[in-house]
């Protein structure tokens, strides 16, 4: 279904034997060697999820990414797993997109976790003017996903 020019819920795209595998990979990055954390972002406030990057970085107190965790314990961000590649491919594919994934943010929610509205637009400019699509996973429990559009009065869409 495609909810607004160019963005598409996709319910139901991937398996549930595809989500359980995505889930166990997950969990094992989450709590591996190097750990999802709560990021601090400019301003001093604290996400109310637990983030993991993998491929590269982003800094939340820069709005950037870098190939280190430089804003928390300097750790280098694990590699993006073939597998997730593969599915953000994929994904963007199915609705005609083109698309070279390479990060991935893995956002874990406690049951009192949220993420306020925000715009996915700190890619590069050459990322932005090219297109280049962002693919979002949601699995797990039920959840509300607000879309909005480029301007704060612009309506939201709650799915």
């Amino acid at each position: 279904m495609e909810i607004a020019p160019g963005a598409f819920h996709l319910d139901g795209h991937l398996t549930i034997d595809e989500q359980r595998t995505i889930v166990e990979h997950c969990r094992a990055l989450v709590d591996g060697d190097v750990p999802a954390y709560v990021p601090i972002v400019r301003g001093g406030g604290s996400m109310h999820v637990r983030m993991l990057c993998l491929g590269r970085h982003w800094n939340g107190k820069l709005y950037k990414y870098e190939a280190t965790r430089s804003d928390f314990d300097g750790l280098p961000a694990p590699p993006l797993p073939a597998e997730f590649k593969s599915i953000a491919d994929r994904t963007a594919a199915s609705v005609g997109m083109t698309l070279d994934a390479d990060l991935c943010i893995l956002n874990y929610y406690e049951a009192d976790g949220r993420m306020g509205v925000h715009q996915d637009k700190d890619e590069s400019p050459e990322s932005i003017a090219a297109g280049t699509p962002v693919v979002s996973i949601s699995l797990g429990d039920t959840a509300r996903f607000l879309f909005g559009g480029q301007r704060r009065r612009d309506p939201i869409e709650s799915l």
